[in-house]
């Protein structure tokens, strides 16, 4: 052998071409080789040359060679202590010397010695085996082999306006495991900017990251100044994988790469990524500001060849994911206009432009700065002190598999400070009481003795209004008005108290985007917060009429208007409307009141919220998210979670309920059935009008009785001094003024006769100090000398609504009722049942609209407690109203929406069955009544759960009828026509039988349901391994199929992996026992699936939506292909390894996980069935095998043409053999005949 090798070497050599001997094809370039020069000395910007950290191995570069001479000084070859060579080189190519280099010192010139080995490879190549230098800043140095001596000086040339800019390329295509299909990723390139004024020279520039040296690259003339640049993938390299460094790079100019080097010049830092202009901003309390950030680089898109359809999209946004503070306290939000909310559905972030492939090629813009722009607003509790004034907002690009460099990239911090200027919204309340007294926020003080619907607050930049309703409500008192109504619009949510006669409801009347917070706060006070954090207190009082007070924040100062007036800290302008003034006092008999502001805020009834007329049904209709101009997102906080969580509305408040209140969430409003979901607004409306003549009628009057100036000036100084939460406010609290609400409640006994008023001054007065402790942060640090308790938690412990109406006593703030007295303030008498209007509210629950969860009662006198209890009394129903068996009684827990209206939870009641054997239920009826106490029940409701869809309610009460056309079958319509499900030979026909299935003899019986139910998968013939997608008009995509069974006589999913992705007519296949590949390596995902064997030639399988796009379910036909000309056909039998059933059991299913796996094969399905309809089909109706035969076809050439595959494999290597041989001897003789 080794002749051989000989004399192939010296023919090699006798034709002038040189074979690279072993070992000369694994060596590594020698970095940074044109910077070892024994001229080159680095510039002040650029680092040594290190080879302390070298890796041991081979290294060189052709035409160079390490120096064999030692340098003159020891900062020559660009580093501090070099290295030469102190051997000879090799002469003949093959050769290998060892020998020793030599560390240059300061006082030696071989102050160390390493041992090197060197190999010659070609004439001008030399290798060398290099260890570690073994000393800090000491490197090899190495030359031009061909250098004659001669140093080059350093040329005059200086660059000038050194910049670094950005640009972008995609890499060569890659290959997909999808056939015909490359991936080209986008990178970054940096490009170092200069002027090259002089020809002939080479232009060497450095890269920095970070301060930090990356890489050295040369260019030996302009025109291979893409050489010069710095790409992502170096950066990589480096450690460096994710944005937000800065780049820099330095130019210098030699005349050849042995020369001494020019002057250096450096450019700028360059930041690369997206900065943030504003990294502080101050936000003023209730104002907004303006983030601003800006992109420095190019963000691409991965770009796929081959394939009509890709589409070059990579979504990425750069979104809020943290924000400091918490969530009961002041907090920083993003606030996003409705113009942009129709472009993303990310509310905390905002999308980066895309860079695509096409576009570049076509000639796109290559400009990569980019603005994006933030909104920041403040989420306020109210609180009068911020709590939290700094807070910090981080922002970061989402995740995603595009561009990778960008792929989580965590940008500058934001900090936000929040500075507090305003005052004027402090212990200021807009208040309408009694008949009514009004206040203004700025403190003027009116009075309002007329009837309509009014704005009595309404801001002037966000969808905020509250509507206040007054009516007549004294009688014998002239002019003599009530506040009966309130009604709150918040965003897109609407939500309604009205005491007045005409419409009583309390509850939302639209719900929107959950702008409104609304609390329970006992029977008789419910606290309704605005998207700004005002907070609207309403007390519903004696009689019809109610109580309100607004309490503002900072977002509502000098942005108001309506009855409130301006809130500007100004009280003599609260009558100036655009410079007019409305405050001229108008006599109303005992009264002096302000008609001409009060008329400027009446409403028309097309802008009434409530009640329901024909003018505003539109205004409710229409309203919509879109409507609204600005939208307040909470983006997540400390979570890692995206941007698509955020919780995005109208409001901008925060706000902690306390334990005491039950929230009202429109969720509950929508979740009831459609019959009680207000969004039926005639149907309400009706409700309304049949409770508030029933309660009309029922109303017991106030007792009215003459009372002098004397007795009432008596009756309300001892209504203020007996309670002790006024006098402890009095004396502990800034602000509380008492004087002009006891003199109003003087005034309005004295007019009126009506002692309950006193209670309602008395409660204007209690809620402002409530107010001031909840809110004013000294209060809530002053601690009281004697318990060491702040006064707000006094204030807090001592105050009970309504002072529990004397029959009571106030224990940390809840009454504790005495006797038979209950209810939040102690007013009601618990022995006493509940009233229930019979007349009022549905007598039907309808189960056509959903089932019949829930049923609302109304009436009066319901108390929100834990004993508030519903019980049902079911009575079953046959035909002709027939009465079915006894009565069954049931009891559930009750819930009070309103003092006026209860849901009872029917979903808590036991199913009952018929109680006689040959009875028949046609629908249930209940009898409902309500008990405060659990035990004491009132009159009862009835009503009945029907069907409408085939079920009538005639003109006698306790009968119903069927419609034609249709079956009532186990208590459920059913059309005429339609089958019992998976039984075809089940089916409703009224005309034989209106309450029983039919049965048809004539359908033969099938087997069973899923071997009855199975359809077709669309294309079922284009589903074979060897259908390449590439070859169909359309993709198969299996993403969109509805969940069920699946099957086709005579084929199968396949039980091995696919050899390709293009196969099954889709991207990915989808097989038996394996995953889903993605394009370019590993397993994307599993899918489980459920396979029943129906006969020999036909398993059916319970398929699911694919989770991945352009995947398709593979099938494979089972029958024997045909044999074509010129072959036989050797069936061969063979047992799936798969258990596809239990051969015991003909109907046997088993579970199997299937995968999607973009691997295909290259055989075509040979089948003559042209079915592919994606119709149930109906199946043979064999006994079933649950051995799945399937017929392969073995093929083998005839006798005449050869042996098998095996025989045929070793002569082909013989053959192959003796061709190499021949080739060679042909190629020596050619050699010596040349020679």
């Amino acid at each position: 052998m080794f002749r051989y090798l000989c004399l192939i070497l010296a023919i090699y050599r006798c034709t002038g071409q040189q074979l690279i001997p072993p070992g000369c094809d694994g060596y590594t370039e020698i970095p940074e080789v044109h910077r070892r020069g024994k001229n080159y000395v680095p510039s002040a910007d650029e680092p040594q040359v290190n080879d302390y950290y070298l890796d041991e191995g081979w290294y060189g570069k052709d035409g160079y060679d390490m120096l064999s001479e030692a340098p003159t000084s020891t900062t020559a070859c660009g580093t501090m202590l070099p290295i030469y060579f102190k051997g000879t080189l090799p002469e003949n190519i093959g050769d290998t010397v060892r020998d020793t280099a030599c560390v240059v010192g300061w006082f030696s010139d071989c102050m160390h010695e390493i041992d090197v080995e060197v190999k010659r490879c070609s004439d001008t190549l030399n290798i060398y085996y290099l260890r570690s230098s073994s000393i800090v800043y000491s490197a090899y140095c190495f030359g031009r082999s061909d250098n004659d001596g001669d140093v080059a000086p350093a040329p005059d040339y200086v660059a000038n306006s050194v910049n670094v800019e950005a640009d972008i390329d995609w890499d060569p295509p890659l290959p997909t495991r999808l056939p015909g299909i490359t991936l080209q990723k986008p990178q970054i390139v940096f490009k170092c900017i200069f002027h090259p004024v002089q020809d002939g020279l080479i232009y060497q520039v450095n890269w920095f990251v970070g301060g930090k040296f990356i890489i050295s690259k040369v260019a030996v003339n302009k025109e291979n100044f893409d050489q010069l640049t710095l790409r992502e993938e170096q950066l990589r390299l480096k450690g460096i994988t994710i944005l937000g460094f800065v780049v820099k790079c330095s130019v210098k100019a030699l005349r050849d790469l042995n020369g001494i080097p020019g002057n250096a010049v450096s450019s700028t830092g360059f930041f690369a990524g997206i900065k943030v202009k504003t990294p502080k901003v101050v936000l003023q309390r209730g104002e907004d500001t303006t983030v601003s950030l800006i992109s420095t680089v190019p963000y691409g898109c991965n770009h796929f060849n081959g394939r009509r359809g890709f589409v070059d999209s990579c979504p990425a946004f750069i979104e809020t994911y943290y924000t400091e503070g918490t969530s009961c306290s002041s907090n920083v939000v993003i606030k996003d206009k409705q113009g942009r909310r129709k472009r993303s559905a990310h509310r905390c972030g905002v999308q980066i432009k895309e860079t695509k492939f096409n576009d570049m090629q076509n000639g796109g813009k290559r400009n990569w700065t980019q603005e994006y722009k933030w909104t920041i607003s403040q989420v306020d509790d109210g609180d009068y002190t911020l709590k939290e004034t700094h807070f910090k907002v981080k922002l970061r690009v989402s995740q995603g598999d595009y561009h990778a460099i960008w792929n989580g990239y965590e940008l500058d911090d934001i900090q936000v400070q929040v500075e507090d200027k305003t005052s004027s919204w402090r212990m200021k309340e807009c208040k309408a009481y009694c008949d009514p007294h009004m206040k203004t926020f700025d403190g003027t003080r009116y009075e309002m003795q007329k009837s309509g619907i009014y704005t009595f607050y309404k801001h002037k930049k966000l969808p905020i209004e509250v509507q206040l309703e007054t009516e007549k409500c004294v009688a014998g008192v002239t002019n003599a008005h009530c506040p009966c109504g309130v009604y709150i619009r918040g965003g897109t949510d609407i939500y309604v108290v009205s005491m007045c006669p005409k419409h009583r409801f309390i509850n939302y009347l639209h719900c929107g985007d959950g702008s409104l917070q609304v609390y329970r706060d006992g029977d008789r006070k419910y606290r309704i917060f605005l998207p700004t954090g005002a907070m609207v207190t309403i007390t519903l009082t004696y009689g019809t009429h109610v109580n309100v007070v607004i309490n503002p924040t900072p977002r509502d100062e000098n942005n108001v208007e309506g009855l409130c007036g301006d809130l500007n800290g100004r009280s003599d302008d609260d009558f100036i409307v655009n410079g007019i003034d409305y405050g001229e006092i108008t006599r109303c008999g005992r009264f002096k009141c302000r008609n001409s502001f009060i008329d400027l805020y009446r409403l028309n009834p097309q802008k009434w919220f409530f009640p329901i007329r024909t003018e505003n049904k539109n205004l409710i209709d229409n309203m919509r998210m879109d409507t609204i101009s600005d939208i307040v997102c909470l983006c997540p906080v400390n979570v890692e979670s995206r941007v698509g969580k955020s919780e995005c509305s109208s409001k901008a408040f925060s706000k902690c309920s306390s334990t005491k209140q039950k929230q009202h969430t429109c969720s509950e409003i929508k979740e009831r059935k459609r019959r009680d979901v207000v969004d039926d607004l005639e149907k309400l409306q009706f409700r309304l009008n049949r409770l508030s003549e029933t309660l009309t009628r029922s109303k017991r009057s106030l007792a009215v009785q003459t009372i002098t100036e004397e007795q009432a000036r008596t009756i309300c100084h001892a209504k203020f001094n007996n309670a002790g939460s006024f006098e402890y406010c009095q004396s502990n609290v800034p602000g509380i003024q008492n004087t002009q609400e006891i003199e109003n409640c003087i005034f309005d006994l004295n007019v009126t006769g009506i002692t309950k008023w006193a209670e309602d001054a008395l409660d204007a007065v209690t809620h402002q100090c409530v107010h001031e402790a909840e809110k004013n942060t000294t209060l809530q640090n002053t601690t009281n000398t004697e318990g060491g308790q702040s006064i707000a938690d006094i204030i807090k412990e001592i105050t009970c609504p309504n002072e529990c109406s004397d029959n009571g006593h106030c224990i940390n703030g809840t009454c504790h009722c005495e006797g038979d007295f209950g209810g939040s303030d102690c007013s009601f008498e618990i022995k006493k049942a509940p009233v229930v209007h019979t007349d009022v509210g549905d007598d039907i629950c309808d189960t056509s609209d959903g089932p019949c969860d829930s049923i609302h009662i109304y009436g009066e006198g319901f108390i929100d407690s834990e004993n508030l209890t519903c019980k049902i009394i079911i009575q079953q129903v046959g035909l002709n109203g027939t009465k079915i068996g006894a009565t069954s009684i049931e009891k559930v827990t009750g819930e009070a929406i309103s003092p006026f209206e209860v849901k009872c939870q029917m979903t808590r009641l036991r199913r009952r069955r018929e109680t006689q054997k040959e009875a028949f239920v046609f629908f249930e009826r209940y009898r409902l009544s309500i008990a405060n106490d659990g035990s004491l029940f009132g009159i009862e409701k009835e009503v009945s759960v029907i069907d409408s869809r085939c079920q009538v309610p005639s003109d006698v009460k306790i009968v119903l009828t069927m419609k034609d056309g249709y079956c009532f079958i186990d208590r459920t319509c059913v059309k005429s026509g339609d089958h019992m499900e998976g039984e075809r030979r089940e089916v409703c026909s009224p005309d034989d039988d209106k309450f029983h299935w039919t049965r048809l003899e004539d359908v033969p019986p099938l087997e069973t349901e899923p071997c009855v139910i199975y359809k077709h998968l669309p294309h079922m013939l284009n589903r074979s391994s060897t259908t390449l997608s590439s070859a169909l008009e359309e993709i198969l995509n299996d993403v969109d199929i509805i969940e069920g069974w699946y099957g086709m006589d005579g084929y199968n999913m396949p039980l091995t992996a696919l050899p390709q992705s293009d196969a099954c007519g889709g991207m990915s296949g989808i097989w038996l026992q394996a995953c889903v590949t993605g394009w370019l390596e590993g397993c994307v995902a599993d899918i489980p699936v459920e396979i029943k064997s129906c006969s020999p030639s036909l398993n059916v399988y319970y398929l699911k939506p694919s989770e991945i796009m352009y995947s398709a379910y593979c099938f494979e036909s089972t029958i024997a292909s045909k044999p074509t000309e010129k072959t036989t056909a050797e069936p061969k039998t063979t047992e799936s390894t798969t258990d596809l059933g239990d051969e015991h059991n003909d109907s046997s299913t088993v579970k199997q996980t299937v995968n999607t796996t973009p691997e295909p094969k290259t055989i075509e399905s040979a089948t003559d069935s042209d079915d592919e309809q994606n119709e149930a089909t109906v199946v043979s109706r064999h006994p079933i095998d649950t051995t799945i035969e399937t017929n392969t076809v073995e093929f083998t050439k005839d006798s005449d043409d050869g042996d098998h595959y095996n025989n045929g494999t070793v002569i082909g290597l013989i053959v192959a053999a003796v061709v190499v041989v021949v080739g060679l001897i042909v190629l020596i003789v050619l050699l010596f005949v040349r020679k």
